[in-house]
């Protein structure tokens, strides 16, 4: 029996560590670069010392762990989304202006509607193509959300025009300025 023990035990760290791992991605990508291997290996030297203690001190060390990721994780994103905050205000802005033309009962072009939404979506995930889902989101949800509080469930294809723009602006992003190649 005692053995059994000492063998889950040994595997429980490789196994938590891997969570652990899996966890930090939470974490914004520069965050992780600079920190994700400190706190790797500081959870592996908690989770050794905790190994004698049994069981609830494991399930402690995890309490204690997935807090700390949960509050740190979100200040490190709003630190990191901070200067993003007016585009994305702006882009919110112009999904509802959108959506306001498109539920007139005079307006009926639902190309226009459609290239409008593309092309706004295009341009900001060009700006910052890491947000191309956010930015698809911002401008592109407004006219399924007008739709769906009107029984028009259809209008959830105005989506598609979003997405494909935000990523297809990202995309072009990517080709005219590729990232630098990491040594």
């Amino acid at each position: 029996m005692r053995i059994l023990r000492r063998k889950s035990a040994g595997r429980a760290i490789p196994v938590s560590e891997r969570v652990f791992r899996a966890l930090l991605l939470a974490y914004p990508a520069s965050f992780r670069a600079d920190f994700g291997q400190q706190m790797t290996q500081t959870f592996r030297d908690q989770l050794r010392a905790t190994r004698s203690g049994g069981a609830s001190r494991v399930v402690w060390l995890w309490a204690r762990t997935l807090s700390d990721i949960v509050s740190t994780a979100i200040q490190e994103r709003s630190e990191e989304m901070q200067g993003r905050g007016s585009l994305m205000l702006c882009a919110v802005v112009i999904g509802m202006a959108i959506a306001w033309v498109d539920s007139r009962p005079s307006w009926d072009d639902t190309g226009i509607t459609a290239g409008t939404i593309f092309i706004a979506c295009a341009l900001f995930g060009a700006i910052s193509p890491k947000q191309a889902w956010q930015w698809a989101l911002a401008v592109g949800i407004w006219i399924p959300l007008y739709g769906i509080l009107h029984s028009n469930y259809g209008a959830i294809i105005a989506l598609i025009p979003a997405f494909l723009g935000a990523y297809l602006g990202a995309g072009l992003r990517s080709m005219a300025f590729p990232p630098p190649d990491r040594a």
